[in-house]
């Protein structure tokens, strides 16, 4: 039976290679058999979180990284459809790609919890603790998602953390991206209170939190 996985090196090399023709013949290929879903979460995700463990490691370069992360997301907005459904206010979730600028799995997860129903505010790429501590603020949010793609800004979540509880902000923090999946303690050293191996495990951890059972 044909596995997904198979696809991987292939899809990797059309990647570094910038033939975006070959990435959507793999993508084709690949949706024959597989839901949009699995190709999100064990075709791409996965794929780039290598890449950028290569680019941690000196292996590859930053324009090699960006223009993966653009053709990953490019990929993404064309595979994913979000479902007309009854949209949930509460709790009030935000997400955002800390200091970072790969936003892959930020829209995976929102692609997750838009299709489960559930309003999700996005603070973009990019931004540093100042500006989110400001934003989630305004927005009373209860519940942030952040990602991240590079060691350097994983570890600079603690700061945001830090601001967050000097501010006495109730907001419980889940952090995901191939930094936590390397180190799978790192969560608990930048203070957060949950970690996601994949977007897939963003429903769990939501109704965790909607229980009361997060980080318990």
């Amino acid at each position: 039976m044909e596995k997904i996985e198979n696809y991987l090196d292939g899809f990797e090399i059309a990647l570094y290679q910038i033939d975006r023709i070959r990435i959507e013949e793999i993508i084709n290929q690949a949706k024959e058999l597989f839901q949009p879903i699995q190709i999100a979460n064990v075709l791409i995700t996965p794929t780039l979180q290598k890449i950028g463990e290569k680019w941690d490691d000196g292996s590859v370069g930053l324009a090699q990284i960006y223009m993966a992360a653009k053709i990953c997301e490019d990929v993404i907005d064309k595979l994913i459809s979000f479902k007309e459904i009854e949209i949930k206010d509460h709790p009030k979730i935000g997400i955002v790609v800390f200091e970072d600028y790969h936003e892959l799995g930020k829209r995976t997860i929102q692609m997750y919890l838009h299709n489960s129903g559930y309003n999700i505010i996005d603070y973009g790429a990019g931004i540093t603790s100042e500006d989110l501590l400001r934003n989630v603020k305004r927005d009373n949010i209860e519940l942030l998602f952040i990602s991240t793609l590079m060691l350097r800004s994983a570890l600079r979540i603690k700061d945001f953390i830090d601001k967050k509880n000097e501010a006495e902000l109730n907001i419980k923090i889940i952090v995901g991206g191939a930094p936590f999946n390397f180190d799978t303690e790192l969560w608990k050293v930048v203070g957060a209170d949950a970690y996601g191996r994949n977007p897939s495990d963003v429903l769990h951890l939501l109704s965790e939190f909607i229980r009361g059972e997060l980080n318990e």
